[in-house]
């Protein structure tokens, strides 16, 4: 195992946490190849306006963003005479075409990683957003005032009526 690596994972003595262990290894993996790590945002953020179900699919996307290799595979030809000099031509053929649609799929994992870098920041962006919490705030402290202007108003007219009487 890389001592790198090994150095990469932090362990306090206490219980292992999988999730944790991984993070860090993907953290160091992604520096090693000079990656950007994508950072999920977490259904634990303080406004949770996203059900679970947006949270799992976020994570699911940042996993797999960039995962678009088609690798070279071709099937055996199983010609007696002409096998052989079939199977180079199209093992030719093949080579090209997926050279071809690996850069196509290179061009999908950069639209990807932008797309996903986006979502992740508007995810974030409002879940950190507490307007819900401000708004909430507010309607408590205007129902205070009216409760506070209701009984001086009723304490006002009741005193006044005092004062004619």
């Amino acid at each position: 195992m890389d001592s790198e690596l090994l150095e990469a994972v932090k362990y306090d003595g206490g219980p292992v946490d999988i999730e944790v262990v991984m993070e860090q290894i993907r953290d160091y993996l992604a520096k090693k190849h000079g990656e950007t790590r994508v950072r999920p945002p977490t259904e634990t953020s303080a406004s949770r306006i996203f059900g679970h179900e947006i949270y799992d699919e976020l994570f699911q996307a940042n996993q797999v963003y960039d995962k678009t290799y088609v690798a070279p595979y071709l099937t055996p030809a199983k010609l007696p005479v002409l096998g052989g000099f079939w199977q180079r031509v199209r093992s030719q053929f093949h080579g090209l075409v997926v050279f071809y649609v690996n850069r196509a799929a290179e061009t999908q994992a950069r639209f990807n990683t932008s797309v996903v870098h986006v979502l992740n920041g508007i995810v974030s962006g409002i879940d950190a957003d507490q307007t819900s919490e401000r708004v909430e705030r507010l309607e408590k402290r205007v129902a205070e005032l009216e409760k506070q202007l209701k009984a001086l108003s009723s304490g006002q007219i009741s005193a006044g009526k005092q004062e004619n009487a």
